[in-house]
């Protein structure tokens, strides 16, 4: 078992990039400078394209980029590159929870201190989340994952994630098991978070009220 998107953006979806919360830093190119997040949106958009390969090549520039420079790499790049390594992973007929990319990018980041690199972790578990939403797949596991890693996680993005992801999870539980399970998930969604107010929290919690069963 693992270790136990504002919004990320999955393949095929639509929803914040990370950096778009973090902030980007200002551009640079791969010739001496450190890449940054600009490099890190050319992968984005090769995956979206499809072309996983070329994907991986401008990664593997990337960080061949950083091991060249000499340079001491702040753990929110590493965690940035972590998180394009794992999307880059993935495999259709392969559980995430048995991915060891995606095991070792959790083992590395999901404890970090700073919450620059644990939002990374959070944000490709949610990616996971969101490639499956419409599956029948068991996501138990994957969830018990998440709840332990960040279940009292205070770090405000980390927080809107959770709220999302409880969120898409009440409407799959309804789509799936029933108007009675969802409102367990939208119950427990609402009385976590009843009080924030952030207003993207606030706007799941609201959703949540509207989605429960009068009865």
């Amino acid at each position: 078992m693992m270790a136990d998107s504002s919004t990320a953006r999955s393949t095929g979806r639509t929803v914040r990039q990370p950096w778009q919360v973090l902030g980007a830093p200002e551009a640079s190119d791969l010739h001496g400078a450190t890449p940054n997040s600009s490099e890190f949106d050319h992968v984005d958009n090769l995956i979206r394209e499809g072309d996983y390969a070329s994907a991986k090549a401008q990664l593997d520039r990337i960080q061949e980029g950083w091991a060249h420079s000499g340079d001491s790499i702040d753990r929110e790049k590493l965690a940035q590159a972590g998180f394009w390594r794992s999307r880059l992973s993935r495999d259709p007929e392969t559980h995430p929870s048995d991915n060891p990319t995606l095991r070792q990018f959790i083992s590395d980041f999901g404890s970090d201190p700073a919450p620059g690199g644990r939002i990374w972790v959070a944000h490709v578990l949610m990616h996971y989340w969101l490639d499956n939403a419409d599956t029948q797949a068991d996501w138990t596991d994957f969830d018990r994952c998440f709840t332990h890693l960040f279940g009292e996680d205070e770090a405000p993005e980390i927080r809107r994630i959770d709220a999302q992801r409880r969120m898409l999870q009440g409407l799959r539980n309804r789509r799936l098991h029933g108007q009675q399970t969802a409102n367990m998930t939208l119950t427990k969604l609402i009385e976590r978070y009843r009080e924030d107010t952030d207003p993207i929290i606030a706007m799941h919690v609201e959703l949540a009220r509207q989605l429960l069963d009068p009865s």
